[in-house]
């Protein structure tokens, strides 16, 4: 309580400037300064709903795309079977001539080229096609470690699903092209329909530029960030090429597998769109800053602090204005009170309006005329006072001083002493003459 009390008391001892310039601040500026923040917060809030809405469905349009492209490349293994040399070759497990051997390698290598270099995506880094102990392969950039005598060639059992194929991440393998370009594998087994044998295993790399290609569209934003990874986390493509075939962990504390959620990378908040595909066995995400969707607000509300603070400043200087033009004259008003508690009554009280101020000011004046009037009368009724007091004194005086120097000039004379007489009677006719004279 004597704390509430202090601040009270601080508060009322204030000057009145102040106070009229503080209750503008608290009336005006702090409620624009209010509403101002919720605007901003309400609209930033509806724009990131807005586009946590329309990014998923962006994101599933472009995973149906990214479908309709794969389900293309699932029928390229399939046209081996529309060559009967092919599947001759294939077929014969006869032992043969080292020259038999090159020309048979020379029409497979010519078939792969032909039906999956040239004819198809240019996307397609090479096609390899492993058949009893032998492999066949085309590509368009000098290849490494691939093939059975150092181990490279992938197994089977390292093999993920991929529709109606297989795939194969560049971390499962020691192939490497040149340049190192980052890629997958479509793997499928090539079986001999008509007597149920397995005849080799067709291996297709593909760059990840495949997948670029479709999501180029989104990713043309600021710090936006996509990648596709099945449901265990095994990241198939990433913009940033380095991360393809790591594990983004984070997968398991994601709230859902279609939508959108916000989530904090790296101290910044994000928004995560994640769309999952219904033929392939991945999802694409899709993570871009929450700052990037409100720049534009961003800049809007830059501008509108400016001119809010631009308008403060004019607004509070108004304010201290006319808040100068009511405490000067009142100011003003104190210093003259000031001089007349002094008792200097004859101060001019100037009058520069007719609001209240000049109305306490017009008041204070005729009071100090009515002071003055009733000092002026109150002085001569005390003179007017004195004077009869005087006379009175006078009148009681007079007798006393006659029948006093009577009584001494008798004596005087008892006594002989005529100079003295002679002198006491000439004193007194001169007083009686002065006496009578004035």
């Amino acid at each position: 309580m004597i704390f509430k009390g202090k601040k009270r008391i601080q508060i009322k001892n204030l000057r009145l400037t102040t106070k009229l310039v503080t209750t503008y601040t608290l009336l005006t500026v702090l409620p624009m300064a209010f509403l101002g923040f919720i605007a901003y917060w309400q609209y930033t809030k509806s724009i990131e709903e807005e586009v946590g809405e329309y990014i998923p469905r962006l994101v599933k349009q472009v995973n149906g795309n990214i479908e309709i492209e794969i389900q293309k490349l699932e029928t390229l293994p399939d046209l081996i079977y529309n060559s009967g040399d092919v599947m001759t070759i294939l077929r014969d497990s006869q032992s043969k001539k080292k020259s038999v051997l090159l020309h048979e390698e020379y029409i497979m290598k010519s078939y792969l080229t032909r039906t999956y270099l040239n004819n198809n995506s240019s996307h397609i880094l090479g096609a390899f096609l492993v058949s009893k102990n032998r492999i066949f392969a085309s590509t368009s950039l000098h290849y490494d470690s691939f093939g059975f005598e150092d181990g490279s060639l992938p197994y089977a059992d390292d093999l993920g699903l991929l529709g109606g194929m297989q795939l194969l991440l560049p971390n499962q393998t020691n192939l490497t092209f040149e340049g190192n370009p980052s890629y997958f594998m479509l793997v499928k087994p090539i079986t001999d329909f008509d007597n149920r044998k397995n005849l080799g295993t067709l291996y297709i790399a593909i760059d990840v530029a495949f997948f670029e290609q479709s999501l180029q569209d989104l990713q043309k934003e600021k710090n936006v960030t996509m990648w596709i990874m099945n449901k265990q986390g095994k990241i198939i493509y990433h913009k940033d090429h380095s991360k393809i075939g790591t594990v983004e962990k984070g997968i398991h504390d994601y709230p859902l597998l279609n939508g959108s959620f916000r989530t904090e990378i790296d101290g910044k908040r994000n928004l995560i769109s994640i769309s999952e595909s219904n033929e392939l066995p991945w999802v694409l995400v899709h993570s871009m800053p929450i700052k990037n969707m409100t720049e534009k607000t961003d800049v809007i509300r830059n501008v509108t602090i400016f001119f809010f603070i631009l308008f403060t400043l004019i607004t509070t200087l108004i304010s201290i204005f006319f808040a100068w033009t009511v405490t000067r004259p009142l100011n003003e008003l104190g210093d003259i009170m000031k001089r007349v508690e002094k008792g200097d009554l004859l101060v001019d009280i100037p009058i520069h309006s007719k609001d209240e101020v000049g109305m306490l000011a017009n008041s204070f004046r005729s009071m100090l005329a009515e002071i003055r009037e009733l000092i002026q009368k109150n002085y001569h009724i005390e003179l007017r006072k004195k004077t009869a007091e005087l006379y009175a004194l006078q009148s009681q005086i007079n007798p006393h001083f006659m029948y006093n120097t009577l009584e001494t000039i008798g004596m005087a004379v008892e006594e002989g002493e005529s100079e003295e007489v002679v002198k006491m009677v000439t004193l007194l006719g001169r007083m009686m003459r002065f006496s009578i004279s004035n």
